[in-house]
């Protein structure tokens, strides 16, 4: 999953910059801890998006944090408080949310619901990594998708179901295909071609 950045706000400018010491003391890489205050101006290599007049705006939508979240943060970082935003590397999310509680952090103003939040989903895995709906939920998507009727529903072959001949007997299926055939050309015979060789 794509790694959400981890933010909480602090009274001070001091007890911040304790939690970002205690983060980087526990092998949190340096580029991916960020300390926002009143002071703080966003890096030289602040992606465009980051782009605003105010620098603590910039600064925390360096980080990869919504607009509009950041808007809020920024506000109270004028006010007197500070911001740690950490981009966790993969499994290191609930270590990084440890340290940070650890912190006394105060409240930042922002409400998140975290019933809203992507979750993994192990029956859609494509679905879950790029955050897209599944096209189907079933026991056969892919036959509702393409309008098909499923191969194994009244025992059936896909051929059948198609309206087509059949190759093989029913005796040689896999999966609701010939596994095998007892014609020389079976492909040929099928439809009626001729052969290029016998």
């Amino acid at each position: 999953m794509i790694s959400l950045p981890i933010v909480r706000m602090y009274a001070s400018a001091e007890q911040a910059q304790a939690v970002v010491a205690e983060l980087l003391n526990r092998g949190f890489a340096e580029e991916l801890v960020t300390l926002v205050t009143a002071a703080s101006r966003p890096p030289a290599n602040a992606p465009a998006s980051a782009a605003s007049d105010d620098p603590v705006l910039s600064s925390i939508l360096s980080s990869y944090v919504l607009r509009a979240h950041a808007v809020v943060y920024a506000e109270r970082i004028r006010n007197g408080n500070a911001l740690v935003i950490v981009r966790p590397e993969f499994s290191t999310g609930i270590l990084a949310e440890r340290i940070l509680d650890d912190g006394n952090p105060v409240d930042s103003g922002v409400v998140i619901d975290h019933d809203r939040l992507p979750l993994w989903d192990d029956g859609a895995p494509f679905s879950s990594l790029f955050h897209i709906p599944p096209l189907a939920r079933g026991t056969a998507p892919l036959s509702a998708f393409f309008v098909l009727p499923v191969i194994t529903k009244r025992g059936g072959t896909l051929c059948s179901a198609l309206g087509l001949s059949e190759l093989a007997s029913h005796d040689s299926y896999i999966f609701g295909a010939p596994a095998l055939s007892r014609s020389a050309s079976p492909l040929s015979s099928a439809l009626n071609l001729p052969t290029l060789l016998r």
